[in-house]
């Protein structure tokens, strides 16, 4: 087994680097990667439901506003715009983790 011996940045200690740290710490960059996804494609998910939700409030025929006053149609507007803007990046955070190349 090859081995290295560097200076700890931290401490000024040796540390000795083995072929086997190199491929334990690639499964834990492994194993972190598939617990993001894990975590974002829930969000994702769920992000979905509540942007389908805010949709089908805002474009409801019983959301039509009462008096010149009522804004609950244009806030369910802004507030569907702002998840679906929040759904296209978790969708671009969950590509970039899949594609991602982890290297020891």
């Amino acid at each position: 087994m090859a081995q290295s011996v560097n200076e700890m940045p931290e401490t000024g200690f040796p540390c000795v680097r083995t072929h086997l740290s190199d491929e334990l710490t690639a499964l834990n960059r492994s194993s972190l990667i598939t617990t993001l996804l894990i975590h974002l494609r829930a969000e994702l998910a769920a992000s979905l439901q509540a942007a389908r939700a805010t949709v089908a409030a805002a474009t409801d025929g019983d959301s039509k506003a009462e008096n010149k006053y009522d804004t609950r149609n244009l806030e369910a507007s802004y507030l569907a715009r702002g998840q679906a803007f929040r759904v296209a990046e978790l969708q671009e955070a969950v590509s970039a983790f899949e594609h991602l190349e982890v290297h020891p």
